[in-house]
C-alpha cells in the first residue's frame, strides 16, 4: 500500500508511461516537464496533473491509478480527470487536496510551516503518511521495533526509548505506516515539506495524540491501537539520529 506514492525522474529523456504507471496518471512536478498524449503538453514545477498520458519527461512524485480513480469517485470534489492544479490553488496550509473540499486523500506542499517547532508526536489510524522534502531534508522519529508503549507512549517517544529515525528529502520518502507514532524532529536546509496522507479503507485519515484523544474535532474517539515500525521494513532507518554526514554517505 505504501508504494501507491512513488517518484519518477526520466533524466531529460522521454519515457513511456506504461513502463512505470498504468491507467490515468497522477503527477506532481518537482521541476518543469512535458507530456505527450495527455490533456496538457507542459507541466510547470509545483503543478499537479491527473489524467491520461502516453509519454512523460521530467521529475515527478507519482500517484497510483487507484488514487487517481478515487478522486473521480469523490462526490464532493469539483474536479474530474483530466485536470491540472497549480500552486495558486493551494490553501493557506499548503494543501492542493484535503478533506474539507471533498478529497478522498490529502496532499500538501508547504514552504513555510515549521514542522520541527510545531509538529507533535502523533499517529494516524488506518492511514499512511508519506513525507518528502525539497531544498533540504526532514529527520523523522518513529516508534521502532523496540518502542515501549505499554506504560506511557508519549514519555517513551520523548525519551527516545526505542525510537528510530529516517530522512526524507528530494530523492527519498519516509513512509509511516498506520498507527505508528511519529513526528518531524529536525529540519535541515530550510526544506519545503511535501506530505501525502491516505488510507485504503477510509476517505479521511484520523490523527490522534498518543494518549488516544483526537487532534481534530470531527474525529471521534475510536479503538486506539499503537504499532511500531516492522523490523523488516523496506525503508532504511537509523537506530540513532543520523548526522548530515551519515546521510550523505548512505546515499552515495
Amino acid at each position: 500500500m505504501s508504494f501507491d506514492v512513488g517518484k519518477l525522474d526520466t533524466e531529460n529523456e522521454w519515457q513511456d508511461v506504461d513502463q512505470a504507471l498504468s491507467g490515468e496518471v497522477g503527477l506532481f512536478a518537482l521541476r518543469d516537464g512535458e507530456l505527450r498524449g495527455g490533456a496538457v503538453e507542459n507541466i510547470s514545477e509545483g503543478e499537479m496533473y491527473f489524467g491520461p498520458a502516453e509519454q512523460i519527461s521530467g521529475e515527478y512524485i507519482t500517484f497510483s491509478e487507484d488514487m487517481v480513480q478515487r478522486l473521480n469517485e469523490a462526490e464532493d470534489l469539483d474536479y474530474n480527470t483530466p485536470f491540472l492544479m497549480g500552486p495558486d490553488q493551494k490553501d493557506d496550509g499548503g494543501f492542493y487536496l484535503k478533506h474539507s473540499i471533498g478529497s478522498p486523500w490529502e496532499f500538501k506542499d508547504n514552504q513555510n510551516y515549521d514542522f520541527e517547532e510545531k509538529e507533535q508526536w502523533h499517529l494516524h489510524l488506518s492511514g499512511w503518511e508519506v513525507y518528502r522534502a525539497r531544498n533540504g531534508s526532514l529527520v523523522l522519529g518513529m516508534a521502532g521495533p523496540d518502542f515501549d508503549y505499554e506504560q506511557d507512549p508519549l514519555q517513551s517517544a520523548q525519551n527516545n526509548d526505542g525510537v528510530v529515525y529516517a530522512v526524507a528529502d528530494r530523492d527519498n520518502a519516509v513512509f509511516v505506516p498506520p498507527n505508528v507514532p511519529h513526528r518531524v524532529i529536525e529540519e535541515r536546509g530550510d526544506p519545503d515539506h511535501i506530505v501525502t496522507r491516505y488510507g485504503p479503507e477510509t476517505d479521511r485519515v484520523p490523527k490522534f495524540h498518543l494518549d488516544g484523544t483526537p487532534f481534530y474535532t470531527w474525529d471521534d474517539t475510536e479503538d486506539f491501537e499503537i504499532q511500531s515500525m516492522p523490523s523488516d521494513t523496506r525503508m532504511p532507518f537509523y537506530q540513532e539520529k543520523p548526522s548530515e554526514e551519515q546521510v550523505v554517505k548512505a546515499s552515495d
